[in-house]
């Protein structure tokens, strides 16, 4: 039998040398002078976006578009890319991203600043979420790539990721404080990037020494109680979005 493998999702990766230390001073000290905006971070911070016009990052932009030109050329694509916006994220224990993608764009991008262990994979999701709709069980064992639905990528310190803007992602619950437990009322549940439902009820509820500490989603929206990110082993990522010029 012949077998080929047509229409792949390329993740791209590439590890550079920054002052991650530096970036890391810069934003911890933006965290605190702006409250940042809500988007699809939970109990974390979202800068606004226009991080690439800060003359600070200017050495991770230029790694960022040189990496953006490497993979153009992978793409057989034409023309200059110009990017659209970029934030950084800082996720302190619980806090983690909704499943989302970037419409508008044409890659997005990540780079990871700070990121201990357990501090939450990055999630892509099988794009071609028809062809499951009506699938037979698949036997027990890890199936080959071509078959995964969802593909789970550890942050790495110093690690650009570049991906299509389509791809639909999120970014799991920073777990590293040991003590933690997700739970969901009445049952507990295993920490997963499922879409939260908003059905005017209580559908997560995230305990730190029998405390609620971060948030419930609700009909009106989300209720944050988080605290500051001070004395918390967070995880720090920089996004971006790059369009491209078709004319």
């Amino acid at each position: 039998m012949i077998k080929a493998a047509y229409f792949p999702t390329i993740i791209y990766a590439k590890d550079v040398n920054l002052d991650n230390r530096l970036f890391e001073r810069e934003v911890i000290a933006w965290s605190n002078e702006d409250s940042g905006v809500k988007r699809t971070n939970m109990n974390g911070w979202h800068s606004t976006t226009n991080m690439h016009q800060i003359p600070v990052f200017k050495p991770l932009v230029d790694e960022l578009f040189k990496m953006q030109s490497e993979v153009f050329q992978e793409e057989w694509l034409e023309s200059e890319a110009v990017m659209g916006n970029m934030w950084a994220n800082i996720n302190p224990p619980g806090g983690y991203n909704r499943p989302h993608l970037h419409p508008n764009s044409h890659f997005s991008g990540v780079y990871y600043i700070k990121a201990p262990k357990n501090s939450g994979n990055i999630v892509f999701n099988e794009p071609k979420t028809g062809a499951h709709m009506v699938m037979p069980r698949r036997k027990e064992g890890k199936p080959p790539s071509h078959l995964w639905k969802e593909v789970h990528v550890d942050p790495l310190e110093g690690r650009i990721i570049m991906f299509p803007s389509w791809l639909w992602h999120c970014v799991q619950p920073n777990l590293i404080n040991r003590h933690f437990k997700l739970r969901r009322h009445p049952m507990f549940f295993k920490p997963t990037c499922k879409p939260a439902v908003s059905n005017g009820t209580p559908d997560y509820f995230i305990y730190e020494s029998n405390r609620v500490l971060l948030f419930f989603w609700h009909a009106n929206g989300l209720f944050d109680c988080s605290e500051r990110f001070v004395n918390k082993p967070y995880a720090l990522v920089i996004f971006c979005l790059f369009k491209k010029f078709w004319f």
